[in-house]
């Protein structure tokens, strides 16, 4: 049996999130400000310490996540823009827009600095073979978890990567 939130059972009415956030704006833009601020300030410092200490600064198993996540969310850069009005997930496509370009450095310090650790007794070009094959499979996991539940805003997506990040990020 199927547990129901795997059955498109897992999701929510679009317009009573976009009621409740208009509803509730300053509670809803301070929590969102305060996490992108404290997730870019993370981000920023890790990267930062990565290059410093030669090292890959976010964990791979959740980097590999959060890139298929975001990436994903920006390339339907048209759908957000003018296939939904809702204002909120224009904002989040800007804050995802700057969380993949740090992705996608934190790939680099993996490919760069990290390479033998994460791929012992591989090539560069197998190691960024081996990382491209990883990151596809982990897209494949995120689109399927996303052909399951009905999340028209990503709103239960990002909810993935919050649960995700303690996780895999622990070091």
């Amino acid at each position: 049996m199927i547990p129901l939130f795997l059955n498109g059972g897992l999701s929510y009415d679009p317009s009573t999130v976009e009621r409740l956030t208009q509803t509730n704006m300053i509670l809803i833009l301070g929590a969102c400000a305060l996490s992108f601020i404290g997730a870019y300030i993370q981000y920023f410092g890790a990267i930062t310490m990565g290059f410093k200490d030669r090292t890959h600064s976010i964990p791979l198993l959740g980097n590999l996540w959060f890139f298929a996540h975001d990436t994903t969310y920006v390339v339907n850069v048209h759908h957000w823009f003018f296939g939904e009005t809702f204002w909120l997930v224009k904002a989040f496509w800007g804050a995802l827009m700057v969380f993949a370009c740090c992705e996608s450095l934190v790939t680099y310090q993996i490919l760069r600095f990290s390479r033998e650790d994460l791929f012992p007794g591989r090539s560069k070009s197998q190691a960024v073979l081996t990382y491209i094959g990883v990151q596809l499979f982990t897209y494949g996991l995120f689109w399927w978890f996303l052909s399951m539940i009905r999340d028209p805003y990503y709103l239960l997506c990002f909810s993935t990567t919050v649960v995700i990040a303690p996780m895999f990020n622990i070091r």
